[in-house]
């Protein structure tokens, strides 16, 4: 199976292999110790067998923002910003992802050239 340039590959946690998952399906994906679970648009999760650091660096840092050390975030996902004192991203599904103190001007600058 080739791989397109809106893909990525993503090793499974349970046998040996890759899952292809299209950019745009992954809503954001969420650090879970030494693995990272990604949630899709569809609302199913998929755990990969990589950390999000290491995770981040293969998808498109155009596409997907690091808004707290916990989540990397699709910015086709997003709905709303709520600065605040929660401040938090609000997802097209109504999903609520803390921003990190230190990353809020950076993911608003974000928000404001979308």
């Amino acid at each position: 199976m080739k791989i397109t340039k809106d893909q990525v590959a993503i090793p499974k946690t349970k046998g040996r292999g890759y899952k292809i998952i299209a950019f745009k399906e992954i809503a954001y994906c969420e650090a879970d110790g030494g693995y990272t679970i990604l949630h899709l648009s569809n609302g199913e999760t998929f755990v990969a067998s990589r950390n999000l650091g290491t995770l981040e660096s293969n998808l498109p840092k155009d596409v997907f923002i690091r808004i707290h050390n916990k989540y990397l975030a699709n910015r086709y996902h997003f709905s709303e910003i709520s600065l605040d004192e929660q401040c938090a991203v609000i997802l097209k599904d109504g999903t609520a992802l803390s921003i990190a103190h230190k990353r809020k001007a950076s993911v608003f600058a974000v928000f404001q050239k979308m």
